[in-house]
């Protein structure tokens, strides 16, 4: 049975898809921990305020750093280990809606697909720098 036109096309556009996916995990993952970290582009929910020697501090550092390291392709695969198992905690919780993806109702189940999707994409693809 011959493999149709739509799949083929979609086996070719792989790499560059899992590139994209990587690049957008990388900014939501950015977008948490500039919040916790450094209450930009929004101040945390409820005007709370964050110790770096608390789970949320280092779950903001882990989620600015190993962001920045998913947006660049370095160490990928080790950072979207991390990153995965650090989404377990952070998952459950839900924020008020609003503008920005980090406040929106539906950005915990998208988070969600991409934490699962990180063992997938924990690997470099064609665009890297």
């Amino acid at each position: 049975m011959a493999t149709p036109i739509v799949v083929a096309k979609w086996r070719n556009l792989a790499p560059e898809l899992l590139s994209v996916l990587r690049i957008v995990c990388a900014f939501m993952f950015m977008q948490e921990g500039t919040m916790k970290l450094f209450g930009w582009p929004m101040a945390m929910p409820n005007g709370m305020t964050l110790t770096l020697a608390s789970q949320v501090g280092v779950g903001g550092i882990l989620e600015f750093v190993g962001g920045l390291l998913l947006l660049v392709g370095l160490f990928t695969r080790p950072v979207a280990f991390i990153l995965a198992g650090d989404g377990g905690g952070v998952l459950p919780v839900s924020l008020p809606p609003g503008v920005l993806a980090a406040r929106q109702p539906g950005a915990t189940g998208g988070a969600l697909l991409l934490h699962l999707a990180l063992p997938v994409i924990g690997r470099p693809g064609p665009l890297e720098p």
